[in-house]
């Protein structure tokens, strides 16, 4: 649930954090305009406690003293005060069933490398991965076996397994992990 603000800018957004558990957000989208809304923070980290983490749809019901609608959004973006933990101004983008979003999906090496049990080391170059693909069919994670990984072998975004229906938006030529 979130409320539309009237205001926007520094005084009124610092408003909203003051007031306790909220915390004030934008909500756009190709093609339509932007919306300012305040938010309870409690509310978006229980919505984001699944193992998408960020990549959870969420249906945002928007509501002001006139009207209620309802947005399928991403997080986007999350602005934390200087110790990490409290949430200053989060960003949503908002998204359509049909139409494709890029998003960034952590890379999970799974298994123990042969090289490493020879004495090399195991480095992994690349974490996450941005795919193109529709909202409904954003993997948790991608997982990878490297058991079979020798000392000189290298991992790279072909040879991931990675879901047919989505796409890797970076050069498949890319090093993700390396002994």
């Amino acid at each position: 649930n979130a409320r539309l603000r009237e205001k926007v800018g520094k005084s009124s957004a610092r408003k909203v954090r003051r007031a306790g558990d909220m915390v004030p957000a934008v909500c756009y989208g190709k093609g339509s305009t932007p919306i300012h809304i305040e938010i309870s923070t409690s509310a978006v980290r229980k919505a984001i406690s699944t193992p998408y983490k960020l990549n959870t749809l969420i249906n945002l019901k928007i509501s002001s003293d006139k009207e209620s609608f309802e947005k399928m959004v991403l997080i986007k973006d999350v602005q934390k005060d200087v110790f990490g933990k409290k949430i200053l101004h989060m960003d949503f983008l908002e998204v359509k069933e049909d139409v494709p979003v890029v998003v960034k999906v952590p890379i999970k090496l799974v298994g123990k490398a042969k090289g490493v049990a020879e004495g090399g080391i195991l480095q992994q170059t690349m974490r996450e991965l941005e795919i193109k693909c529709l909202p409904k069919d954003i993997p948790i994670s991608i997982e990878h076996n490297i058991t079979n990984l020798g000392i000189g072998g290298a991992i790279h975004v072909k040879d991931l397994n990675i879901p047919a229906n989505a796409k890797p938006v970076v050069d498949k030529d890319r090093t993700v992990a390396v002994i």
